[in-house]
């Protein structure tokens, strides 16, 4: 059975999250200060996003998480990071005027002209998901959840992207251990569940 440790930094969706790995009949463990040791004992950390980047950071690093995460990803684990918490795998975050994790280079800016929100349910391009792996099981553009007001930097997506009325806004970036979904896949159903199937089936091998 897959492994799957989700990170409980104190900000995040994190019930909901173990509900849908749950329903692909995966091992879930909430990984909060107390079982960080059981971090060398999973195959995938996942860390959610729901709240501020400046908040996460900060309980990330006083919750003594960043040297655990940092192993884990200097050893190319799989780590997969969900709305904000994908976005903390940039240099840096406008949203709080604060470093990422570094993970990727590039800076998470905010959409047009802020406060403007991403919200609701729009189409990924079912061609760059296949181009990344994570196609299977879809014979069209698969509509997921979005809720945020940041984006990463277009020049380092490499993935889907998905396409409103004016503009088109990255949805996945991809590099090498790393899978950041901008959307909320434990928010978006069939289609979401789909998605996670595929990350740890099609793109990591697990």
């Amino acid at each position: 059975m897959i492994r799957v440790g989700i990170l409980n930094f104190g900000g995040g969706n994190v019930g909901s999250i173990v509900n849908v790995f749950d329903s692909l009949s995966t091992g879930v463990l909430v990984c909060d200060r107390e079982s960080k040791p059981a971090l060398s004992r999973i195959d995938l950390i996942v860390i959610p996003g729901v709240g501020s980047a400046g908040t996460a950071m900060s309980c990330i690093h006083n919750s003594h998480f960043h040297d655990s995460l940092s192993q884990f990803h200097d050893s190319k684990r799989p780590i997969l990071g969900i709305c904000l918490g994908a976005q903390l795998f940039f240099s840096y975050l406008y949203e709080s005027d604060c470093l990422g994790l570094g993970w990727i280079e590039g800076s998470v800016t905010a959409i047009k002209d802020f406060p403007f929100y991403n919200n609701g349910w729009a189409y990924l391009d079912y061609k760059q998901l296949c181009d990344t792996n994570l196609g299977r099981g879809f014979r069209g553009d698969p509509a997921v959840y979005f809720n945020h007001k940041y984006l990463f930097p277009r020049f380092n997506v490499g993935a889907s992207s998905f396409t409103d009325p004016l503009d088109v806004v990255p949805a996945v970036v991809v590099k090498e251990n790393l899978v950041g979904l901008q959307f909320h896949p434990e928010k978006s159903q069939a289609q979401g569940r789909q998605i996670l199937r595929n990350v740890m089936k099609d793109y990591y091998g697990l």
